[in-house]
């Protein structure tokens, strides 16, 4: 195991080279970013790995600029958002 727990070389992924184990982390690796979860220096450069990427980079620009509201998906979110507010 390397020090990210993962089972490749110690290095930048969690299995030496980018797989799908590291694309399953990026909601997390972002929610971790946006909520400034405590994280060690290790998990700080791994959160930071994965949130660089180009295509990272530009599917959260991408996803900011979205202004579409489906009501019949996400209307339930919104009401159980603001019963918390």
């Amino acid at each position: 195991m390397n020090e990210k727990g993962g089972c490749g070389e110690v290095g930048e992924w969690l299995l030496s080279d980018y797989s799908i184990a590291d694309a399953m982390f990026v909601p997390i690796a972002i929610r971790f970013s946006g909520y400034n979860i405590h994280l060690s220096d290790v998990e700080v450069d791994y959160v930071e790995s994965v949130i660089k990427q180009p295509g990272i980079v530009y599917w959260v620009v991408v996803g900011k600029k979205e202004k579409e509201f489906i009501e019949k998906s996400e209307s339930e979110t919104y009401k159980f958002r603001e019963s918390f507010a």
